[in-house]
Order: structure tokens, then C-alpha cells, then sequence
């Protein structure tokens, strides 16, 4: 479980901002009422942005710690990380951001990721130059993240 963003561990049970989708139970009652997973993330972000939607309808999300899950970490991705899905993460990042976000936090994201990705346009491989210009299009061209 995650307690704003760092590994949670305790034996009491508690209050949390969000957990990871691995781990998550949602009736389906609330998960209907609130809509579901939205669509337009792509294998990131949308279990925070699901527990931040369960929050603004009223709910908490409760760290049971004697539920145990195994997660077998990086099992969608057993290689690394491809270009195209460090791509989409960044994609999925900003889609949360302009979702649950102040214009000053949006901003300092595209500032942040502007400057680690415009140093490695210009070092590394073809693959991770590649990769640095397609997320700094999508930052400067000031493209959504969200997919219609």
C-alpha cells in the first residue's frame, strides 16, 4: 500500500491516499458510481486517479495490514522499460496532473520533465534520443495527455 507515495507498512490499520491498482478492492457499486477506470490512462496512473476519484465522492481508502498481496513487479514489463512506454507513462502523468492539478503544478511538471529530457536529446542512444524529442513534443507543443 501507499501512503502519499512512499511504501506503507504498519500494523495498524489507517487511512491512505491511495493504493496500488495490485492491491486494490472496490465494490462494484462504487467503482460503477464513480466511473470506472477512465480509459484514457495507459497502464499508469489510473489507480491513483481512481483512488482520488473515490476520495472526491466521499470515500477513504483503508490500508488493511492483514491483507496480504504478492505483486510481481515489473511482469508487464519483464525487459524494462520500452521508449513507447516511458512515453506513455509521461503521457499518463500528465493526463493525472491536468485531472487533479493546480496550473502551478502542471507547470513545475512541464518544467521538470522539459529539463531531464532536453539533456538526453542530445547523449545516449538513437532509441533514447528518440524517446527524450517525442516526450519534449509533447510537452512543448503543450499537447493534453488526455486520448479521445
Amino acid at each position: 500500500m501507499r501512503k502519499y507515495g512512499a511504501t506503507y507498512a504498519s500494523s495498524v490499520q489507517t487511512s491512505v491516499e491511495w493504493a496500488t491498482g495490485a492491491a486494490l478492492a472496490v465494490s462494484r457499486q462504487l467503482f460503477n458510481q464513480i466511473g470506472g477506470f477512465d480509459e484514457g490512462y495507459f497502464m499508469y496512473y489510473e489507480d491513483i486517479d481512481l483512488c482520488q476519484r473515490i476520495h472526491a465522492a466521499g470515500f477513504a481508502i483503508h490500508y488493511l495490514p492483514e491483507v496480504r498481496v504478492v505483486h510481481l513487479g515489473g511482469g508487464s514489463q519483464p525487459e524494462g522499460i520500452s521508449p513507447y512506454i516511458e512515453l506513455e507513462y509521461r503521457r499518463s502523468q500528465m493526463r493525472y496532473y491536468s485531472k487533479h492539478n493546480s496550473l502551478l503544478q502542471r507547470m513545475l511538471l512541464r518544467a521538470y520533465l522539459f529539463q531531464k529530457y532536453a539533456t538526453r536529446t542530445f547523449s545516449g542512444s538513437r532509441e533514447n534520443r528518440t524517446t527524450a524529442f517525442n516526450v519534449l513534443a509533447l510537452i512543448t507543443k503543450g499537447v493534453h495527455a488526455h486520448r479521445n
